[in-house]
């Protein structure tokens, strides 16, 4: 059957086609940042986000079956669709996982555990591991580059709707499916895709049950592609498929097109500051503006400038009255680290008792939508803000690309800070320091065994 015509097809071979030994050393080390920081977000989320996670991990739980798949934080083995769900669900409570700027979504965090689950059914060797979490990526983050921001527009997540097909493809890899069951596999995931982007107006810490879903789908998916199951010929593009359903402006070009010539797990951006990536540049407007020395005392008033995405995302929440409202106010991140130079998990769980100096300077901000701080081919957010002093000065901050971006990059040293305070009260210094090194020697290790012997060690 011609595959000239089914982009669902195309990538799919694409997929199968991928080698390990063809992969640049770029992308490996690319990778080896994606592992940890999706298990330094877990972590973050077990802290944040504690009394959603607490609900999810028993009920999930409760469901028993086959012990297949390790969960994190010593929750024991639960069926690998299980486990993959409560992983994910824990790698989101803090929105801290990496994103991506055009996808407008979160690949790893749904990815990532759905990788694991599949590798402790068949006892992968971390080689296959990174190779099945790049293919997954470039799932992810293809297909959802075709279909947004029209598809966020119509209320739908990325995460969990692109995340479903992507996790699928990703399991399909690690557990060797040819080229035909990888393609099953992304199908059922088409058809099992959920997800709704009102989980960030309302109930914000329920926000990870959409990239669980699309973790819990994608294993779900894979098995039972490879047992043997049908699925759609074109899931994407057919006349009732996933592109006629989710999108109403769909790029084709940007899903196909180029295959292999840029590893888009190159272009995944890691999150400093435990918020919303949208928030992220008024977060280091604000710390510029703190270490140039501000007064709050003496401000008049302050315009933030910034892109209508931003906006609707994480621009309606003035003053947030607890830690997932907190995740998605661009005014109080601001504000925060405006007064202290920062912005640290802390600051999520003291936002319902928020100082008078912070309530006060939010109080004094207009949120001014800016079209043109984003630019989608140059992968550009920025944000900018004026601050307008009683005695009639100005004082301007503008942050064009936050940091973790591909123009903005993050080091190891950057990665080894982040996971240190998401790890804070959980594992040691050496702990730490030994996770940290197992990750970044991981295509080198036998198998992964050490790594979640001790991340599952601690609850």
């Amino acid at each position: 059957m011609s595959n000239s015509n089914n982009p669902s097809r195309i990538l799919a071979d694409y997929v199968y086609g991928l080698n390990y030994n063809k992969m640049p050393a770029s992308t490996i080390e690319h990778t080896k940042f994606k592992i940890i920081d999706f298990f330094a977000s877990a972590m973050a989320g077990r802290k944040i986000n504690g009394p959603m996670n607490k609900i999810f991990v028993s009920y999930i739980q409760k469901m028993g079956g086959t012990p297949e798949s390790r969960i994190l934080f010593g929750y024991g083995k639960l069926p690998a669709p299980n486990a993959a769900f409560l992983n994910a669900f824990l790698g989101h409570g803090c929105d801290l996982d990496d994103s991506h700027i055009t996808a407008m979504g979160h690949p790893g965090v749904h990815i990532v555990p759905t990788v694991f689950a599949a590798a402790d059914l068949c006892k992968a060797k971390p080689t296959e591991i990174i190779l099945a979490i790049v293919a997954g990526y470039e799932l992810f983050i293809r297909i959802s580059n075709g279909v947004m921001p029209s598809m966020g527009a119509r209320g739908f997540h990325s995460t969990g709707i692109v995340g479903s097909v992507a996790s699928a493809g990703a399991a399909a890899k690690l557990l060797g499916l040819d080229s035909d069951g990888i393609h099953r596999a992304m199908s059922l995931g088409a058809l099992s895709s959920s997800g709704l982007f009102e989980i960030v107006v309302t109930a914000q810490a329920v926000k990870p049950f959409n990239a669980a879903n699309a973790a819990r789908s994608g294993i779900v998916c894979a098995q039972l592609a490879q047992a043997g199951a049908e699925a759609p010929e074109e899931p994407l593009s057919g006349s009732k498929g996933f592109f006629k359903a989710f999108a109403d402006d769909v790029r084709l070009n940007e899903i196909i097109s180029e295959l292999g010539k840029e590893m888009f797990i190159e272009t995944a951006h890691t999150k400093l500051y435990p918020a919303c990536r949208h928030v992220h540049g008024a977060i280091e407007c604000g710390m510029a503006h703190y270490e140039s020395g501000v007064t709050p005392e003496n401000i008049e008033k302050i315009r933030l400038y910034v892109y209508p995405g931003a906006i609707s995302v994480a621009g309606k929440i003035m003053e947030p009255c607890n830690e997932g409202e907190a995740k998605f106010s661009i005014s109080y991140g601001a504000a925060v680290a405006m007064v202290r130079g920062t912005f640290v998990l802390n600051d999520l769980q003291t936002a319902a008792t928020m100082s008078d100096t912070i309530r006060n300077i939010i109080r004094k901000m207009e949120i001014v939508p800016t079209p043109e701080l984003e630019n989608r081919e140059k992968r550009t957010q920025g944000t900018r803000i004026e601050l307008f002093y009683k005695d009639g000065s100005v004082s301007t901050k503008e942050i064009v690309v936050p940091r973790g971006e591909v123009q903005t990059p993050i080091t190891r040293e950057d990665m080894r800070h982040k996971l240190s305070y998401c790890a804070e009260d959980i594992y040691s210094t050496s702990e730490q320091q030994k996770l940290f090194d197992l990750i970044f020697s991981f295509e080198k290790l036998a198998d992964y065994d050490e790594v979640f012997n001790l991340l599952c060690s601690k609850k």
